[in-house]
């Protein structure tokens, strides 16, 4: 069962991975992979193309949904 749509997301934080650790040293320029977004707000978890323009997105609205629910409908190459 899916809770209803009631968050429009708008202050989400990127949840990113390290590429390559450095026997136990963490230097500050190894590349992050952004693998979700965690909203702020309702502390729902998006997907990782959350807020790129370059994807394509779908919204869908069961009735009498306040927000909407977007939906990736087709990834951008970096998210593909």
């Amino acid at each position: 069962m899916t809770l209803p749509a009631t968050c429009r997301h708008a202050d989400t934080v990127p949840v990113e991975v390290r590429d390559s650790l450095d026997a136990g040293t963490v230097p500050t320029t190894v590349p992050t992979t952004v693998v979700a977004h965690i909203c702020r707000g309702c502390h729902e978890t998006l997907p990782a193309a959350w807020g790129c323009t370059d994807c394509s997105w779908v919204e869908e609205r069961a009735m009498c949904e306040p927000v909407p629910r977007l939906l990736l409908a087709h990834p951008c190459q970096e998210h593909a």
